[in-house]
């Protein structure tokens, strides 16, 4: 199994070069080095994996594909690249031939109708958008239950109980096995309300996971993000690859977040295991989005830095 995370885009060079190594290996809930990469928006990992023969019509557990990820996430730039190489159809293992998906719906195998391959082709983006979300809810609802009760009851989605529960529950920051608080779950299903009672109700906010994702690292939407920060949620913790969320914001091109980052004091000139800084991505990323780069550089980032290959400018 080949871990893919942001960040470890040498790691996985290093990884695809030795032998024996199968792209395709998959963890217990049906997860490859591919999917841990999409997971997380890590472009550059994906794309390695991708040309080195990773699969990318994989299911895991739950049903879902590297393109259900993608979109769940909202990760623009992988889900494009992943729209390159996701060409054909698929079914049990077997590749159809590409000219059924020219066919309506009517005379198409039944089997064929709601796969990615198809709604792409089909250019039925939109369908596609709403299946993958779907599909990737009914996926999140799953929970173990061996979590503890606070944290069960957010990862149901069962918000009326939350309020009752904070007050008998004794410590609302215990973690799960992957090191995931309360707030960090409610965070991950983007529930404003819950994510609200909880920092009111005294919830540690810079608790990281194992991969050192705290609940703001964690944010998909502004709500969460200024909630977080008007509590004092500390803006530079970085993960385990050393990537800050200005970084991640950056890097997926979400011009809002960075900027309320950047107003809250976020340290600009942080750098990752890499030797990359906020404005290295930004530059990286240009193409994708151009605000992003002059809105750090009137911030006062630091053009000087260096990784581990050239400097900034």
């Amino acid at each position: 199994m080949i871990s893919s995370r942001p960040g470890t885009t040498d790691l996985t060079e290093t990884l695809l070069a030795g032998k024996g190594i199968s792209l395709d290996a998959q963890t217990d809930n049906g997860w490859s080095a591919l999917f841990f990469a999409v997971d997380k928006g890590d472009v550059a990992s994906a794309e390695l994996l991708l040309r080195a023969g990773a699969d990318p019509h994989l299911n895991d557990t739950n049903g879902l594909t590297v393109l259900d990820v993608a979109i769940a996430n909202g990760h623009t730039a992988v889900y494009q690249l992943l729209r390159k190489h996701i060409q054909r159809a698929v079914i049990e293992g077997k590749v159809l031939d590409s000219s059924l998906c020219a066919q309506t719906p009517d005379t198409m195998p039944v089997e064929l109708v709601q796969t990615p391959e198809v709604m792409l082709q089909r250019q039925e983006v939109k369908h596609l958008v709403k299946k993958s979300r779907e599909k990737a809810e009914k996926a999140l609802n799953r929970f173990d239950p061996k979590w503890p009760v606070l944290m069960r009851a957010i990862a149901g989605e069962r918000t009326e109980a939350v309020s009752p529960l904070l007050q008998t529950v004794m410590n609302i920051d215990r973690q799960n096995e992957n090191g995931e608080s309360a707030l960090i779950m409610a965070v991950i299903k983007n529930n404003t309300k819950v994510v609200s009672l909880l920092v009111k109700a005294g919830a540690s906010l810079d608790i990281q996971d194992k991969y050192g994702y705290s609940a703001l690292m964690w944010a998909k939407n502004e709500e969460i993000v200024s909630l977080l920060l008007q509590a004092g949620a500390n803006t530079d913790l970085q993960n385990k690859w050393g990537d800050s969320l200005l970084m991640m914001a950056a890097r997926e091109g979400k011009t809002a977040i960075v900027s309320n980052l950047v107003k809250a004091g976020a340290a600009l000139d942080l750098q990752n295991e890499r030797g990359e800084s906020v404005l290295m991505m930004a530059v990286s990323w240009w193409w994708d989005n151009p605000f992003i780069f002059p809105l750090l550089l009137k911030a006062g980032a630091n053009t000087d830095l260096q990784n581990e290959a050239r400097p900034i400018v």
